[in-house]
């Protein structure tokens, strides 16, 4: 007997003890929970056998199967009528009686998910019914699609298909077993006719039927229900079940955007509609944000304790993080839409609150879990340490996905203030995600801060704990992305597929320098200065990154220098520059200043240290932020201790001071109002606002305009001020460089080696072998004269080298550490005897093998002291 299809009735003395192990296959089929596999049933002799059969279906929950026309009775090999009574039909005690299913009939009466979860399992018990179920329930779901098709469907029978759409994502995703990829393969079939049907009749309810919005939202329910399911299976390595979680992406992706293109939920046009749809939304986030907790939570826990069992992981990660961001997207576009619907009023924050309660919850875990993952990699042994940057993506996914999550949970009254981003709980758990050494390790990488959601750049609570190449990074591709656009509104996707056929601008070198870049920089469309402009200088062949950063470097001193006008410096901090107020007597003032913006904007681009500071004036006025008197010290010290002792006074008035500031204007004093009544006199009680006023002209007002024009050439290179991204104290390293000496161990640890067999230099160790290796090899003789003299250089013949290495006048502000690539030297020809060549573009010097070391500093010192020029070699 096969244990899953009979059912064994024993009657002993009156009373029947059932064994319906039959009916176990069911339950587990049809619902989640066990059944015990032996229970009575009490039965008289008069009793018909179908009613002792049908009570014990009963009590298991299967009173709807009727016993008398779906199963089959048998007694001893005999059937036996389930209207014959117990006595009738001889069966005494200690008998058996045998029940097996009428497939055919339980079918017909099983509604289309029951169809759709039995069917592999029908399928492996009755193989040779595998073309005839599978017909059936096809043609099943074909009726149930075909009133979404003729656009004849109610809010009920769209809710139907929502567990029916659950169904067919588990169905999809069914393998282990002969016939059961055939099944997947329809199941996905069928998962994606159906959630195609369910989106357009979305859109169509929306637009061609608004008098049913239950429809509508019905709809977009049940596409979620058919799609969230996906993305909490859990996929090892297989690669089927990878495509699919993919494909669920994509498709709450596409759809995420769509309905924030297309203004959802304002069209929906009813309140219940649409807060249905909202705690849809929350409660589907809750799960996704769960499944990727879990994810780190298995990590964690030592199921896959080597690094590289990571990997495995990587697709679901990808997709959860890509589902998390999408259903917040999603749900952003209702809490963004205030009243929810045109005709609603806005649900009040206790809702927002219970809705998202789940979200928080789940987001404090999974910052709680992620916290723990970077702790634990921390702790991870020596020889695990190179596997730590398989890591760095993983982790910066799921620092994104928090982040995501914590600004969806923000609610108007947990706002400290109003640039707030995220709840001071949420920033706290992520700052100490942020503090993580490990964490901070893989948004310095590019695998790392690749992936990062930009947002998090913007965001006020965490901008200071982002590292600096990361920010640099988004900077960079805001920049391109708005370029491309730019393109394509323009009809211009060729030129974007091209962009190396751009010309670079032509200057001249030397006094004409600031002139002829002046003109060739100012005409340039912004479009084309967001991809990083290149240039190349007269007379000379060689253009690329090399020689921009060399154009910056040469251009910056005349264009900020006090002598042209445009900008001074702060007499507290010489290295600091303002705008100047007196830059309008210059003729083309303001295109030269748009100019300078352009050129600041370029430098942040392309890495390169221009050697001067940003007042904090100037970086308040691009900012938009009031100055305060701690700002004028810094570019007036007289006129702020001026300001003081009048503040400071006990009796003002006896300075005799009306509202009027006396300011030096082009070796004249001239009276400037301030206020709205510059009769009035300064007495005690007006004295701290005469001094605001007097700082407020002094350092905003007065250059006002001056400001607005810099800040444009900067937005002319970068989608983002600056000043969004970085603090004053972040910006000034990265404009004015790193202000330490040049440490030739530094120098010599962060530069590899190509070209020397066996020997790579410390910053080319991990490529090729391990540093225990390195320490067996022998360094060539001509590097270590190469040290040896680099080392016996003075401060500024150290500085000339570096710049005929990578045309930068400093080191960034991060050192040598903070290069966008590493430094490299690379072994010249064998025959030749040639000079050091500089490949600045790539950060590479090429050095021959000197046969002494004489003859190393000779060419060394020839090559730099005529480094000037870009030629051919």
């Amino acid at each position: 007997m096969h244990r899953y299809n009979q059912l064994r009735l024993s009657l002993v003395a009156g009373r029947a003890v059932a064994a319906l192990r039959f009916l176990s296959l069911l339950r587990s089929l049809l619902a989640p929970s066990a059944l015990p596999s032996v229970y009575s049933a009490e039965a008289r002799g008069c009793e018909e056998v179908g009613q002792v059969c049908q009570r014990a279906l009963e009590r298991e929950g299967f009173g709807r199967l009727d016993a008398y026309t779906q199963v089959y009775i048998s007694c001893g090999g005999r059937p036996v009528s389930p209207r014959a009574t117990l006595d009738a039909a001889g069966v005494k005690a200690l008998c058996t009686l045998h029940i097996q299913p009428n497939p055919a009939a339980i079918a017909a009466r099983m509604s289309l998910r029951e169809q759709l979860l039995l069917l592999p399992q029908r399928l492996e018990r009755f193989p040779d019914s595998a073309k005839t179920e599978m017909d059936s329930v096809g043609l099943a779901l074909q009726l149930a699609l075909a009133p979404l098709q003729r656009a004849e469907v109610d809010a009920a029978t769209v809710e139907g298909l929502g567990k029916t759409v659950e169904a067919l994502a588990s169905l999809s995703l069914l393998l282990d077993f002969p016939g059961k990829p055939a099944v997947s393969a329809l199941g996905f079939q069928w998962l994606d006719s159906a959630l195609t049907a369910l989106q357009q009749h979305f859109w169509r309810a929306l637009h061609a039927d608004p008098t049913q919005p239950e429809a509508a939202g019905a709809c977009a329910q049940a596409f979620l229900e058919g799609l969230v399911p996906l993305l909490l299976y859990k996929l090892g390595d297989v690669f089927l079940h990878k495509q699919r979680v993919l494909w669920a992406a994509k498709m709450l992706r596409s759809f995420a955007a769509q309905c924030k293109a297309a203004g959802v939920p304002a069209q929906l046009k009813c309140q219940d509609v649409a807060e249905r749809l909202a705690r849809c939304l929350a409660s589907s986030l809750a799960r996704v944000v769960e499944a990727t907790a879990d994810i780190a939570q298995d990590v964690q826990s030592g199921r896959y304790c080597r690094l590289w069992g990571l990997e495995t992981w990587q697709a679901q990660l990808d997709a959860t993080v890509d589902g998390v961001r999408s259903l917040a997207k999603l749900l952003a576009c209702f809490k963004a839409a205030g009243g929810m619907c045109a005709q609603g009023s806005a649900p009040s924050q206790q809702q927002w609150g219970s809705w998202l309660q789940p979200v928080a919850e789940q987001t404090e875990r999974l910052c709680g879990q992620l916290l723990g993952l970077c702790q634990w990699l921390e702790k991870l042994p020596e020889s695990d340490n190179e596997q730590l940057p398989r890591t760095f993506r993983w982790l910066a996914k799921l620092l994104g996905a928090s982040f995501v999550c914590a600004e969806i949970i923000r609610l108007p009254s947990t706002r400290t203030s109003p640039d707030a981003h995220i709840t001071p709980t949420c920033c706290q758990h992520l700052l100490n995600v942020l503090s993580s050494p490990v964490m901070q390790m893989a948004l310095q990488d590019a695998s790392g801060y690749s992936v990062l959601p930009r947002r998090v750049l913007l965001s006020p609570e965490l901008r200071d704990s982002i590292p600096t190449a990361a920010k640099l990074f988004h900077l960079g591709q805001w920049s391109r992305d708005l370029s491309r656009r730019a393109d394509t509104a323009e009809g211009e996707e060729e030129e974007e597929e091209h962009e190396d056929a751009i010309e670079p601008l032509e200057v001249q070198r030397g006094e004409e320098l600031l002139e002829s870049s002046y003109a060739e920089l100012l005409p340039v469309r912004p479009a084309h200065l967001h991809r990083g402009l290149q240039v190349q200088f007269a007379g000379e062949p060689g253009h690329g990154a090399g020689v921009t950063r060399e154009w910056l470097t040469l251009l910056a001193p005349q264009l900020f220098c006090p002598e042209l006008g445009l900008f001074v410096r702060c007499g507290a901090n010489p290295l600091a520059v303002l705008p100047s107020a007196t830059a309008s007597v210059q003729p083309n003032h303001k295109e030269y200043l748009r100019v300078a913006g352009r050129v600041m904007g370029l430098a942040l681009l392309h890495g390169v240290p221009l050697g001067f500071h940003l007042a904090s004036a100037f970086y308040k006025g691009l900012a938009g932020q009031r100055v305060a008197m701690d700002d004028l010290q810094e570019a007036d010290p007289q006129l702020a201790q001026s300001l003081r002792s009048i503040t400071g006074a006990k009796d003002p008035s006896a300075f005799g001071l009306t509202f009027m500031l006396s300011l030096d204007h082009l070796g004249q004093s001239v009276e400037v109002p301030l206020g709205d009544d510059p009769a009035l006199h300064v007495t005690a009680a007006n004295s701290q606002l005469y001094a605001d006023l007097a700082v407020e002209h002094v350092l905003s007002g007065r250059i006002v305009a001056e400001l607005a024009v810099v800040k444009q050439g900067l937005m002319d290179v970068l989608k983002v001020c600056p000043t969004r991204l970085f603090s004053l104290a972040a910006l000034n390293d990265l404009l004015a460089g790193s202000s330490g000496s040049l440490c030739v161990e530094q120098w010599r640890q962060h530069t590899r080696c190509i070209g020397w067999d066996g020997w790579r230099g410390p910053a080319g160790a991990a490529d090729e072998m391990e540093e225990d290796e390195l320490d067996d090899q022998q360094e060539p003789e001509v590097l270590r004269w190469f040290w040896l003299l680099v080392g016996q250089m003075r401060e500024a013949q150290r500085a000339a080298l570096l710049r005929f290495w990578t045309s930068l006048p400093t080191l960034p502000s991060g050192g040598f550490a903070g290069l966008p690539q590493p430094l490299t030297i690379v072994r010249a020809e064998p025959a030749s005897q040639r000079m050091p060549l500089a490949h600045t573009c790539f950060y590479e010097l090429v050095l021959p093998d000197y046969p002494d070391v004489l003859a190393l500093a000779g060419g060394l010192a020839e090559a730099v002291a005529h480094a000037e020029g870009f030629g051919m070699a």
